[in-house]
């Protein structure tokens, strides 16, 4: 449907919010923009976006919940690691198996 001069549009609902991985932790705001591929000649083009009022907090936070001790069977070592997100927003955990000294101790 055209939009006439003077008219407004109006759209709400919700939707999915995906958060890449890759995006570092910190606070960040959810913006809308009209023409946001600037695919429309326009008399002015600098006011065709805004940032919400609110905002959305990345705090990524995984942490080892529970480590086995390994067991030797055969060649190879049996262990189980259990790896829990205690932060913001769903993140898809992966671990990394060592070997040499332990870590130093966390306090």
């Amino acid at each position: 449907m055209p939009q006439l001069p003077g008219q407004y549009w109006t759209d709400s609902g919700s939707a999915p919010l995906t958060v890449p991985n890759d995006l570092p932790t910190g606070t960040y705001y959810v913006g809308a923009c009209a023409d946001g591929p600037e695919a429309i000649s326009e008399s002015n083009e600098t006011n065709n976006c805004v940032a919400s009022g609110g905002t959305i907090s990345v705090q990524r936070d995984l942490q080892v919940w529970t480590l086995t001790d390994p067991v030797l069977n055969g060649d190879n070592y049996d262990f189980s690691v259990r790896l829990r997100n205690t932060g913001n927003p769903p993140t898809v955990p992966t671990a990394t198996v060592r070997r040499g000294p332990p870590p130093p101790a966390s306090g």
